[in-house]
């Protein structure tokens, strides 16, 4: 099945019936084409593929994807037909899950990259760090040094004092090349993320317990990206000159004094990769008012940075996502 839309007179009792005679057939597929199309014009789906040499080749890929795993293993299908009244709605719905899957991917390849960084820091701090366990050569359990705390799994409940501890740190707005993910964390705060997770936890952290946390910690963030992180994804790291810096500073300091003290927080609880829900529970709104004040300061960020060189956005975030984390906005 290629990836072109296709023109076929489409209706929700025609999908359904597809879908109770063929499970997928062609009406289900353009759908989808569909949906991954919508999602893919603010999202290039090579950044979320196999490698795929151009547009159209990741666009196809991507299309088989969400089709295998999220339709069909996940059995997502099933639940968009069920919930949908209308063509519209279904639509909507398979854009939804569209969009969930893009993310889904981008989050593996984020957790990968951020486990070999934390490997590296681990590796390169022996006065502060000690490998218990390796698993072919690489780092499977660890503590601080020298180790104090016995030679365990972590318990559910303590895995989630884990997470918990590890939200408190910001997420910044990371460098990495056009097609690998971003660095999430600035190095110095991934280096006292792991000190305060090896702290918090009773015993020795494995390399899955780091997958878990990691993964609880920036699904929202992913899934619900400001527009703005993808654009700072694509910085490459240098040092900023210091006339840039002072610069974005700054502009910093001036968007941050024009924002209501409750889109602030919004702002640093998303940075911190707090969940939506969590958020509109924090701010006494719904999960929805959220989402569209978030957008707002999306737009307001996207106007500021209209425009600038790569290097000033990159310090602007790093600048706001510092600025949150001193002022306890989290």
């Amino acid at each position: 099945m290629g990836a072109d839309g296709g023109h076929l007179s489409v209706t929700l009792e025609g999908l359904v019936r597809e879908y109770e005679r063929d499970f997928i057939g062609a009406l289900i597929f353009t759908e989808a084409v569909r949906a991954m199309r919508a999602v893919s014009k603010k999202r290039d789906p090579r950044v979320y593929g196999g490698g795929a040499a151009n547009w159209a080749d990741a666009l196809d890929d991507a299309v088989q994807g969400f089709v295998e795993r999220r339709l069909i293993a996940e059995r997502q299908l099933d639940w968009v037909l069920r919930e949908a009244a209308s063509l519209s709605e279904f639509r909507a719905l398979m854009v939804e899950q569209a969009r969930r899957y893009l993310a889904k991917v981008r989050e593996r390849t984020i957790v990968d990259q951020l486990l070999k960084r934390a490997a590296k820091i681990i590796e390169g701090a022996p006065a502060t760090f000690e490998v218990c366990e390796r698993r072919r050569s690489a780092v499977e359990r660890f503590a601080l040094a020298p180790v104090s705390v016995p030679l365990r799994d972590a318990s559910p409940r303590e895995l989630a004092d884990g997470i918990r501890a590890a939200a408190a740190f910001p997420v910044t707005f990371g460098r990495g090349g056009e097609r690998r993910a971003p660095s999430v964390y600035a190095s110095g705060v991934l280096t006292a993320l792991l000190v305060r997770v090896c702290e918090v936890l009773p015993c020795t952290v494995r390399r899955r317990d780091l997958h878990d946390i990691f993964t609880s910690v920036l699904t929202d963030w992913v899934v619900g990206d400001l527009e703005y992180i993808e654009a700072a994804m694509s910085i490459e790291s240098q040092e900023p000159d210091p006339e840039v810096f002072a610069r974005a500073r700054h502009a910093c300091s001036e968007f941050v004094r024009a924002q209501p003290e409750q889109d602030l927080h919004l702002l640093g609880m998303t940075l911190a990769g707090r969940t939506g829900s969590e958020i509109a529970k924090a701010l006494g709104v719904s999960r929805q008012t959220v989402i569209t004040r978030r957008g707002k300061l999306t737009d307001g960020l996207g106007a500021q940075l209209d425009g600038e060189a790569e290097q000033f956005v990159r310090c602007f975030f790093d600048e706001v996502a510092l600025v949150m984390a001193t002022r306890g906005i989290a």
